[in-house]
Parts: structure tokens; C-alpha cells; sequence
């Protein structure tokens, strides 16, 4: 439930707050006094388009808010916290705030958040109708949706199965398609995949080889300076023939010196310590290089073959179009390429039976989404039936009595489409159905599409006929409606209020009118005024008493809310709606 809306410098709105009801809640005003804006602002704290123009003049930035009730286990929970943010208290601040450059910032409960994620949250809390959703309504594809909604969680299921059966056509086509391409192979290049094969397998180029190569290369070219370095180093540390002074003579002559005299001093004895230590190491280290010189045996057969193998390495990559470099990324590049042409290779050996395999697959397939698509579409049908049924009782109620509403589900045909009772018919991921909404609003009249026949007046009842219907079955528990009574008045306008209080018994609805027959029927009735530098402030969004709406309704009927035979009719509306 829509718990309160907070809007500042937004239009005419300088700084407004709106608490809400549950049931009927109706907002009216004089024509400019900013109730569609409230609307406009609900529309753009719900992730609506962020449009600089909105900000009123003189301000840089307006900000709205909106609270929601969002109890336990609610599908808007998992989203608010999937985004980050925190619901607190089963209630959710939604805010946007927009420059008048026309940059936007989205929060949920003081979290940053994308727009995006507040349009996601919106479908699972609220449903906001106004003439742009009317034209919605005159689109089959909204009209198929409509009739998917009504059906509920049982057609759900079936829709789901049907899509399961889809995807899995759709791939085994595509699957089937990949080895047609195969076979098409043109000759050419089935011989440069084996070339390529065979090169590689021949020369077997290994993970890091060519830095190898260089490595141990370098090392043989310069194996005499090398050595000589080791020896020198060696001798120096252990010393040659006829050397008496070295390294590790030094350090244990420093040793034997402290030696003599460290029971003189007791601090001697961690120096003494930490000298033995060092001697220790440079053995260690003397042992080492010793190793390293014996290692460097000169070996020109062996430098001869590193050159060759680079040789053959660098022919490898050249011959198949690929620059030799030291950091193996090449042969790393050649050996995924043989690979792949060694797959190839082998898949176009078997393709005649993977064709056949194939084609079988893709007619299972077929069978299965022809048997869900008849399934879906039988479901869809009896939902049709029912829907036209209770949506015509509405619209009767809506001061056309002789109107008749029906949803036909047909298909189309297509030379590319399933085969279906002896016809080929289109279909796509939503099924094979085209659903269209009729309406016959006379007696003897012709059913017409929607999209043709109805006026401004009837596509609003129709709206609000189809919403009442559906409630029953909607997961959205409160409703919006800007503009559903254009276009009617009189008994249809009495009972579009009607309709409204009726589908506020199980829901919250919002409702901005300028008739009073529909206002009469709220539950809780806010006016919006201007004050007289033009700005909407906080004392002028109010909820009205008794007394008020006598006032207001008399406003609405005849503008003039002093009259007193206005003041009667608005009085007797409001019994007229209490006995309702």
C-alpha cells in the first residue's frame, strides 16, 4: 500500500506531503492546481523518465518520495534487497531527485539504486493507469498479457512449459543448422584445417618453449664468461691454489680473535654468535657455485639443436600466418587453432549421421512445442471466455447496457510455422496466439477491435471494467487512475464510481477526477489548491471532512460552492454513495 507521497519543486508543487488510505482515495482540484503533477511525480519516483523541464523555475533540483507498506515475503522484498538497501518496519521509502539538467539519483530507503531497479519494484506494488496506458491497451501484444494475467499461476504453468518447449526447438535448430554449416565446407578449407593439424602434430610446440629456448641459448652463447665469473667468485670465498688469504679464512681468523677474549666480556658472546652464522652461509654458498661451474660444460651440438628447434618453431608460426615472439603467446595462439581445426575435422567425419541425428531431434522438438502450443492455446481460449463474460457485465454496469465485450484468440497462418490441425501457423515465444479485444457497444453493432471502434469514454470503462476483473488475480494491491473518467458523465459517471469503490474493497485505489459523482464514492477525499502566488505548499494538499466534501462536491458540480441547490445534489451523491 501507497502510504504517503512527498514532492518539492516539482511544477507548480513547491513543497507538498499526501498521506494516504486504504480503499478509495480521491484526489480533485481546480484545473492547473497540480493534482495530475502529484500523478507525474508518483510515475517518476516509480523509475518514470528523469525530465529536467519538471523542476519548477527558480529551484535547481526537485525530489520526490514515496512510501510504501511492503509486508513480509513480498516479491518487492528480494529486489530491495538484491539492490542493496534495507526495508525497515515493512515499510520502503522510494526518492528520485532530478536537476534541471535532467540528472537523477534513485534511493531506496537512503541506499543509492539504479532507476531501473526502482521501474522493477513498481511492477510488483503498483498499477498506474492514465490515457497513455489506455493506448497501451489497444496494442494485442498488451491485450495477450491482459489475458495471461487472468489465467494466473495455472497458465503461468502451462506458458512456462510451452516456452521450455520453445527454447529447446529453437536450439536444437540452431544445433542442426551449425552442422549443415559444416558440411558446407568448402575443400580448400578441409585442407588447410588437416595442414594445420598435421604441422602442429608434427612439431608438437610445447607451453612456454620458445623462453626456454632463448633462455638456455643465451647461456651457451656466453658459457666462457660464465665460468670464469664462478671461479672467481669460488676463490674468493674459498680460495685456489696457493691462496692463503680468503673470504672464509678472514671471517674465521675474526672468529678464533673473539675466541680468546669473550670470557672477558659476556657482550662478545652474541657478536660471536651472530658471526659463526655468516661463515655457515657462505659454505652454503661456495657449495652452490661450485655446482654452477661444473654445470657449465661447453656444448656446441647441443646450442646447434636449440637453433634448430627455434628454426622449426618460427617456420611452424610463419607458415600458418602468425608472428613468432618470445612470449609464446603464438604458440600458445596456433596450438588452440589446431585444436579447434582437429574438432572440425572430426565433426565433419561423422557428419552425415549428426546431420540425421539432427533432423530427428529437431522433429521431436517440433511434436513437443506443437503439443504445448494447442495446450496453451486451449488454456488461453476458456480464459478468453470467461474474461469476456465478466468484463461485459462490468461495462453493462458502466452505463452501457447493450455493450458487448469479447477476447478472441486466433492464429495466424505461415508457410515457416507449426503444423497444426492440417494448417501452418506462426507462432513465436509467447505461443502461437493472437489475442484481440472486440467491442460492440450498440445494439445489432458488430464486435470492432478496440485498436478501431472505441471512443475515449468507452477505452476507459473498458480499462476499469478489465481492472475490477482482474484484481481477483493481481498481485499489485494498489491502483492508480489519472483520467478514467474522460469522456463520461451523468449515470456512467456514478458508475465509474461505483466500479472504483468496488474494486477498492479488496485493493487501495487512487483516483485524480474532476466529476463528483466519482469523488463521492471515496473513502478518504484530498483536495489539491494553489495558493495565490500559484505554489502548492503543504497546506494545501488536505484531506477533507464531512462538511468539506459538501463543499467540494459542490464546487465540482457547478462551480459554485455556495449555492445552495449545488450544495443539496452534493449532499445527496454522498448518500447515494454511502448506501452503495
Amino acid at each position: 500500500m501507497l502510504e504517503e507521497i512527498r514532492i518539492r519543486s516539482m511544477g507548480v508543487i513547491g513543497d507538498a506531503v499526501l498521506e494516504l488510505s486504504p480503499g478509495l482515495n480521491v484526489l480533485s482540484g481546480e484545473t492547473g492546481a497540480g493534482k495530475t503533477m502529484i500523478i507525474t511525480a508518483l510515475n517518476l519516483v516509480l523509475g518514470g523518465k528523469a525530465d529536467g523541464s519538471l523542476v519548477r523555475t527558480g529551484t535547481d533540483r526537485l525530489t520526490v518520495s514515496a512510501r510504501f507498506q511492503v509486508e513480509e515475503g513480498h516479491p518487492a522484498r528480494k529486489i530491495v534487497s538484491d539492490a542493496g538497501a534495507e526495508i525497515e518496519e515493512e515499510s520502503a521509502i522510494l526518492a528520485r531527485s532530478v536537476s534541471d539538467q535532467g540528472r537523477s539519483r534513485a534511493l531506496i530507503s537512503g541506499s543509492p539504486v539504479n532507476a531501473s531497479t526502482l521501474a522493477e519494484i513498481a511492477t510488483e506494488i503498483i498499477s498506474i493507469h492514465a490515457q497513455s496506458a489506455n493506448v497501451r491497451l489497444l496494442k494485442t501484444s498488451a491485450q495477450r498479457e491482459i489475458l495471461d494475467l487472468f489465467g494466473g499461476s495455472e497458465l503461468s504453468i502451462i506458458f512456462m512449459q510451452y516456452q521450455d518447449a520453445y527454447s529447446h526447438f529453437r536450439e536444437t535448430e540452431q544445433k542442426l543448422l551449425d552442422i549443415r554449416r559444416l558440411g558446407a565446407l568448402a575443400d580448400l578449407e578441409v585442407t588447410e584445417y588437416r595442414a594445420l593439424v598435421d604441422d602442429v602434430g608434427l612439431v608438437s610446440p610445447q607451453p612456454g618453449e620458445l623462453e626456454h629456448l632463448a633462455s638456455e641459448m643465451a647461456r651457451l652463447d656466453y658459457i666462457d664468461e660464465l665460468r670464469e665469473a664462478a671461479t672467481v667468485a669460488h676463490d674468493a670465498i674459498v680460495g685456489g691454489a696457493g691462496e692463503d688469504v680468503t673470504g672464509l679464512s678472514l671471517l674465521a681468523q675474526a672468529v678464533k680473535a673473539l675466541e680468546k677474549v669473550q670470557s672477558r666480556d659476556p657482550n662478545l658472546r652474541s657478536i660471536l654468535d651472530r658471526l659463526t652464522e655468516p661463515i655457515l652461509i657462505v659454505k652454503e654458498i661456495a657449495g652452490e657455485i661450485a655446482s654452477y661451474e661444473t654445470s657449465l660444460d661447453a656444448d656446441p651440438s647441443r646450442l646447434e639443436s636449440l637453433h634448430e628447434r627455434r628454426s622449426v618453431l618460427s617456420a611452424l608460426l610463419r607458415r600458418h600466418s602468425l608472428s613468432v615472439a618470445s612470449d609464446d603467446n603464438a604458440l600458445i595462439e596456433i596450438v588452440k587453432r589446431s585444436q579447434l581445426a582437429e574438432e572440425i575435422l572430426l565433426g565433419r567425419e561423422n557428419l552425415d549421421l549428426e546431420i540425421q541425428a539432427g533432423v530427428e531431434s529437431v522433429e521431436s522438438a517440433r511434436k513437443h512445442l506443437v503439443v504445448a502450443a494447442m495446450k496453451l492455446s486451449l488454456a488461453r481460449q476458456g480464459i478468453a471466455d470467461q474474461i469476456s463474460q465478466l468484463v461485459t457485465v462490468k461495462i453493462r454496469e458502466l452505463a452501457m447496457p447493450n455493450a458487448e465485450f469479447s477476447v478472441k484468440v486466433q492464429s495466424r497462418n505461415s508457410e515457416d510455422g507449426l503444423e497444426i490441425n492440417g494448417s501452418r501457423v506462426a507462432f513465436s515465444a509467447t505461443g502461437v496466439d493472437e489475442v484481440e479485444m472486440l467491442l460492440s457497444a450498440h445494439v445489432g453493432g458488430a464486435p470492432v477491435p478496440l485498436a478501431k471502434g472505441a471512443s475515449g469514454g468507452e477505452l476507459s470503462r473498458v480499462m476499469l471494467a478489465l481492472e475490477v476483473v482482474l484484481a481477483r488475480n493481481s498481485k499489485v494491491k494498489t491502483f492508480v487512475f489519472d483520467e478514467v473518467d474522460a469522456g463520461v458523465g451523468g449515470k456512467a459517471a456514478i458508475e465509474v464510481g461505483r466500479q472504483l469503490a468496488e474494486l477498492a474493497r479488496d485493493a487501495q485505489v487512487i483516483v485524480v477526477t474532476h466529476l463528483a459523482q466519482v469523488a463521492a464514492f471515496a473513502d478518504a477525499h484530498y483536495t489539491v489548491r494553489k495558493s495565490e502566488d500559484g505554489l502548492v505548499s503543504e497546506s494545501d494538499v488536505r484531506l477533507l471532512n464531512q462538511a468539506e466534501r459538501v463543499i467540494e462536491l459542490a464546487r465540482m458540480l457547478a462551480g459554485q460552492e455556495e449555492s445552495d441547490s449545488a450544495r443539496r445534489h452534493a449532499e445527496e451523491l454522498l448518500e447515494m454513495a454511502r448506501r452503495t
